[in-house]
């Protein structure tokens, strides 16, 4: 679909940008084991955030970079936190 959109635009899509609010980079700076924030754009993969590369795998409905929780710390300036919504098994 995206490289549908491409085509149709003319023009490459420009490179997401993954951007830490300071509730990540809290959590990144404690050094957890795994940290998955969800905010994958397709795909079945989540990624891990943290150093270890843990992946993980979404299964059933997902719903891919809607708007997340609101709440301080988790946007950055005028970006909106993203996130997946579980939509239910198959």
């Amino acid at each position: 679909m995206l490289t549908l959109l491409e085509k149709v635009a003319g023009k490459p899509r420009r490179p997401l940008r993954v951007l830490n609010g300071p509730y990540a980079e809290a959590v990144l700076t404690a050094r957890p084991l795994g940290y998955w924030r969800l905010d994958e754009i397709e795909g079945h993969i989540a990624r891990d955030s943290s150093l270890n590369a843990h992946l993980a795998t979404y299964e059933g409905g997902i719903a891919f970079f809607l708007p997340g929780a609101d709440a301080p710390g988790l946007s950055t300036g005028s970006e909106i936190n993203r996130a997946v919504h579980l939509a239910g098994a198959d």
